[in-house]
């Protein structure tokens, strides 16, 4: 079981599964005049299912279904020799019955 939640994990945390969808809009787009500095903040939602494999007579899928807000955050400095640049995000989850067994969990605390 050690196996599966270690697994279960992995894929959470990556937003993975066998199945993903990748939905995006952008919400916001700050510059500078110059575009020494930029900003680009977007709403995401991400589904991801684990379905059993062909030839299982279970018919248990894992689903789990992250979404939030992505922020990207860029500086340059005027001569273009040095770019800092970040990623944040703030992400609620989802998990259905099985993901829960799956992570070795019975309930899924966000914030």
């Amino acid at each position: 079981m050690e196996g599966i939640q270690d697994e279960s994990l992995q894929k959470l945390v990556n937003y993975g599964g066998n199945s993903i969808l990748l939905i995006e809009h952008p919400v916001l787009y700050i510059h500078s005049d110059r575009y020494l500095f930029n900003f680009i903040s977007r709403a995401t939602v991400r589904p991801a299912l684990d379905i059993p494999g062909f030839g299982t007579f279970t018919k248990d899928f894992a689903l789990n279904i992250s979404s939030g807000i992505d922020n990207y955050i860029e500086l340059g400095t005027d001569n273009e020799q040095l770019k800092l640049f970040g990623t944040f995000s703030f992400n609620g989850y989802y998990c259905n019955n099985q993901s829960k067994v799956n992570l070795g969990v019975s309930k899924i605390t966000s914030f």
